[in-house]
């Protein structure tokens, strides 16, 4: 497993307000809303949601909203399109996307935003060259999602 985790000067909130933003979060729609059988509609309905960091919302998670003193958000991202060139050729990597990225705030006060690498969780169930550089591409993405969020890059 390898866990990112990149720090950030900006507090807690800033770090989750650029994050969401980036994922579309205020136009969250649970995913049974916007799969289709008509693949056209699906497209559109994927592009309503997915953010500008070409990821959407799948779950968010609010730790402080029922431990009042923790300041940890974890959410559940992906996007169709990217695991549509994925799963066919390895099903297993079902479990690794969507994929999650959380934020939260240390007991020192220090913000962090930190994710696991989906490539190096995929290439435990595949070799598959082509399908670890698309694994790699998705980590890539993440990796800029978490920069952006912290503004560390």
């Amino acid at each position: 497993m390898n866990y990112t985790r990149i720090p950030s000067s900006h507090s807690f909130e800033q770090v989750v307000e650029r994050l969401e933003a980036a994922i579309n979060a205020h136009r969250f729609r649970p995913y049974d809303q916007i799969q289709s059988s008509d693949p056209e509609q699906f497209q559109r309905n994927l592009d309503d949601v997915i953010g500008p960091s070409d990821f959407m919302l799948f779950l968010a998670i609010r730790h402080g909203q029922w431990l009042a003193e923790v300041k940890s958000n974890q959410y559940v991202i992906g996007n169709p399109r990217i695991a549509r060139t994925m799963l066919p050729g390895a099903p297993g990597i079902g479990q690794f996307v969507p994929t999650r990225i959380g934020v939260h705030q240390d007991l020192d006060g220090k913000v962090w935003v930190a994710f696991e690498e989906p490539v190096a969780q995929m290439a435990a169930l595949t070799q598959d060259q082509e399908l670890l550089a698309r694994a790699q591409g998705l980590t890539d993405k993440l990796r800029a999602l978490a920069e952006e969020a912290a503004q560390a890059g």
